[in-house]
């Protein structure tokens, strides 16, 4: 099984343009300091990379939402459990230089999406366990 089948990333514009999953790939990274690019990264990059995006990305991207999820499988059940999505600290500033405002997130305790603001997470979030 894919060691990144837990992570899915969506992005949204408006709610009526949804592009997605995204997956975590050992591509590129988007920051030297990361070993692969976070389906963050990957679907932040897809969505510049769309027609007319390129001419004003950040200006573009303060309309988009990323949705940001992450699944663990039960052993005993086989079945899946929804996860704890915060993204890391190299996603959360990657998100922030390129106007990302609003994203949601998976959460474990009550097993629902939350609508979070990046600058409102950024300062409590860990490096990924890539780059500890």
């Amino acid at each position: 099984m894919n060691r990144f089948a837990g992570f899915r990333t969506f992005i949204s514009f408006g709610g009526s343009e949804i592009y997605g999953p995204f997956l975590p790939s050992m591509a590129g990274p988007s920051d030297h300091h990361v070993s692969s690019c976070h389906a963050e990264v990957n679907a932040i990059k897809y969505a510049l990379s769309l027609k007319g995006i390129r001419l004003r990305p950040k200006a573009t991207m303060t309309k988009a939402t990323l949705l940001v999820t992450r699944w663990s499988k039960h052993a005993n059940a086989n079945t899946w459990q929804l996860e704890d999505g915060v993204p890391c600290l190299s996603c959360l500033k990657f998100m922030s230089a390129k106007g990302i405002q609003n994203i949601m997130i998976s959460s474990k305790s009550d097993e629902r999406m939350h609508a979070v603001r990046v600058s409102d997470i950024i300062a409590s979030s860990r490096p990924s366990r890539g780059t500890r």
